[in-house]
């Protein structure tokens, strides 16, 4: 007569194994109703404000740091790559 050894605790361990995945694929496989992340109605618009803010005035006046001239004209193909500064 053949005797095979198997160890309790190695059987314990096969069990709870096979009861995480079949609990596993069951919460898997349920389908639970839940809200949509998205919000179905469109937003409100909002409220149109009449008065210049400090930053619009700002923005809109002109940039005295900032200017650009013409230096050199070259004619088209004659320069070489390296020569825009």
């Amino acid at each position: 007569m053949i005797r095979l050894y198997t160890n309790v605790a190695t059987i314990r361990w096969q069990r709870l194994l096979a009861a995480v995945l079949i609990g596993s694929a069951l919460a898997g496989c349920s389908r639970v109703k839940r809200k949509p992340r998205w919000n179905p109605r469109p937003p409100r618009p909002q409220k149109v404000q009449d008065e210049r803010t400090a930053l619009d005035d700002y923005i809109a006046a002109p940039d005295t740091n900032y200017s650009y001239r013409v230096v050199n004209t070259v004619p088209a193909g004659t320069a070489p790559p390296t020569s825009w500064r």
